[in-house]
């Protein structure tokens, strides 16, 4: 089985990166191993280094695996939880019912795309919430 790399990466990163190889103004070499903050970390100091470029293309060990741009790299990715709330989550705040769950089951969604590689999981389903395909390819559909 054939794995096409860039994809692998890109499915890491999420929305900081885009498939779409062309309109980058600068090539940049990251290192492989990084985070998701600690990319888009990166990105940021990219393009406060380069105040004219707006798109990169990223690099990870020889391989173009996308495009990031400086709007996506520079939007807060804000907080999970409630720790804007004003009090310490998981504190006596009821979120946490006591013992194990007696019963999960995954929702695989893929994309619409049948050559796009894309998949998500999630731990429930709600039509009005079904994740979007990272590639732009749309709303992702379930996985039988």
């Amino acid at each position: 089985m054939i794995h096409d790399r860039g994809a692998v990466w890109r499915r890491r990163y999420g929305k900081l990166l885009f498939a779409d190889l062309t309109g980058a103004q600068l090539i940049v070499d990251v290192e492989p191993g990084l985070d998701k903050s600690e990319m888009r970390e990166r990105l940021r100091e990219e393009f406060d280094a380069n105040p004219r470029v707006g798109r990169l293309l990223v690099r990870i060990d020889g391989v173009d695996v996308g495009t990031a741009d400086r709007a996506e790299a520079g939007r807060d990715p804000g907080h999970a939880g409630a720790a804007d709330a004003g009090f310490d989550p998981g504190a006596g705040d009821g979120a946490t019912l006591p013992g194990h769950p007696a019963q999960f089951r995954a929702v695989w969604f893929r994309c619409r795309d049948r050559a796009c590689p894309e998949v998500a999981l999630r731990s429930f389903h709600d039509e009005r919430l079904v994740p979007e395909c990272p590639d732009r390819h749309g709303a992702m559909e379930l996985r039988p």
